[in-house]
């Protein structure tokens, strides 16, 4: 994950609610204008980032707070420490099992002559979709075993 520069103070309806809230707030501070946003509910879905309308409103894990960011997937290759591919993606609109095998899909036409034989991973993609999806691409996927 990848965390957006952009601030939570921008993060407002899309249509137009939060108007007269920013309107007021600016009109006492225009530098950094000071919104409360407490007992409401945010979501993707009825607020937009107006600095960063390509960020996403995501919580990490359980009990932390969400905060505005963009997928970010690597590809490497292994003996090296290369970076043979970077995708920044939406992390609610696709999963990571899906860019990680576009990713495999897309490495031979980014790097003609190569092909992956194998790929590893951590645990998140200990899935039927990723590792069914490497196999049938010819990959053997090495992920790390889920616990129970």
């Amino acid at each position: 994950m990848i965390e957006s520069w952009a601030s939570l103070k921008s993060f407002v309806r899309k249509d137009g609610g939060d108007q007269k809230k920013v309107a007021a707030a600016k009109d006492d501070d225009p530098g950094n204008p000071t919104i409360d946003f407490h007992g409401e509910k945010r979501c993707n879905d009825t607020h937009q980032s107006t600095t960063d309308p390509e960020s996403v409103l995501y919580r990490k894990a359980k009990g932390k707070e969400a905060k505005l960011y963009f997928g970010g997937h690597v590809l490497m290759e292994n003996r090296h420490g290369l970076c043979a591919d970077f995708t920044l993606h939406n992390p609610i609109a696709e999963s990571e099992s899906v860019i990680a095998l576009r990713q495999v899909d897309e490495h031979p036409q980014l790097h003609p002559g190569t092909k992956p034989k194998t790929v590893g991973a951590d645990k998140a993609y200990h899935q039927k979709v990723f590792v069914q999806g490497c196999r049938e691409r010819e990959v053997s996927p090495h992920a790390a075993c889920k616990k129970g």
